[in-house]
């Protein structure tokens, strides 16, 4: 909800950036705007969560479980194996 007060719509954009994987550029292209302008939006983000997202870690995760909870993700297809 912090991400919420933003004109930009880096909630929108964070949330795309984790479905694509973490990818920048694929992130980009759902969302007509330049790659840079996503990690700009990842990057402005960092501070109001309080937690590293470029950096892979602990600190991803929370936020990615964080949207999962809160039905902004799909839940993943878990297979055995």
């Amino acid at each position: 909800g912090r991400l919420e007060g933003d004109p930009r719509n880096v909630r929108r954009t964070l949330r795309t950036w984790i479905a694509a994987g973490g990818n920048a550029e694929r992130a980009a292209q759902s969302l007509g705007v330049h790659a840079q302008t996503v990690r700009e939006h990842v990057r402005s983000a960092e501070p109001v969560l309080e937690r590293q997202l470029l950096a892979t870690g602990a600190d991803l995760y929370e936020v990615v479980l964080a949207h999962l909870a809160a039905g902004d993700l799909e839940q993943p297809v878990l297979t055995d194996g």
